[in-house]
C-alpha cells in the first residue's frame, strides 16, 4: 500500500510541477508579447521621425546641388565673383553637398535598423501569441 500511495503522491507532485511551468510560461508569453508590442510602436514612431529627417536632408542636399549649377554658370568678374572666390564657394557647396549625401546614408541606415527591430518585435510577438500568449 505504501508503494502505490508513494506513487500516487509522485505523480501528483509532477502534474503539480508541470501546471506551475505552464502558467510561468503563458506569464513569460505574456510578458514577451507585451514587450514587443511596445518595441514594435517605439520602431514606427522612430521610424516617422528618421523619415521626416530623411526628406530634409533630401531637401538640403538638392538645394546645395542647385546653389553649385548656379555657382558653375557665373564668370569671373564684377563685386566679389574673382575666380579664386567663386573656387572658394564651389568648395564650400561640394562640403555641403557631401555632408548633406552623408547625412542622408546614415539616416537610411537608421531607418534599416529600426525597421529590423520591428521585425523582430513583431516576430517576438507572433511567437508569444502562437504559444498562448496576448489573444
Amino acid at each position: 500500500m505504501g508503494a502505490i500511495n508513494s506513487a500516487f503522491n509522485q505523480a501528483a507532485g509532477a502534474v503539480a510541477a508541470a501546471a506551475t511551468l505552464v502558467k510561468g510560461s503563458k506569464e513569460h508569453d505574456i510578458e514577451q508579447a507585451l514587450l514587443g508590442k511596445e518595441q514594435s510602436h517605439e520602431a514606427d514612431a522612430a521610424i516617422k521621425e528618421l523619415q521626416d529627417q530623411l526628406s530634409d536632408k533630401k531637401n538640403e542636399w538638392g538645394e546645395a546641388e542647385g546653389d553649385l549649377a548656379i555657382l558653375e554658370a557665373k564668370k569671373p568678374g564684377g563685386k566679389g565673383n574673382t575666380k579664386a572666390a567663386l573656387e572658394e564657394k564651389r568648395k564650400a557647396k561640394m562640403s555641403e553637398i557631401e555632408a548633406a549625401q552623408r547625412a542622408f546614408d546614415e539616416l537610411q541606415d537608421r531607418i534599416e535598423a529600426k525597421k529590423a527591430m520591428k521585425s523582430r518585435a513583431e516576430a517576438m510577438m507572433n511567437r508569444a501569441n502562437k504559444w498562448g500568449g496576448l489573444k
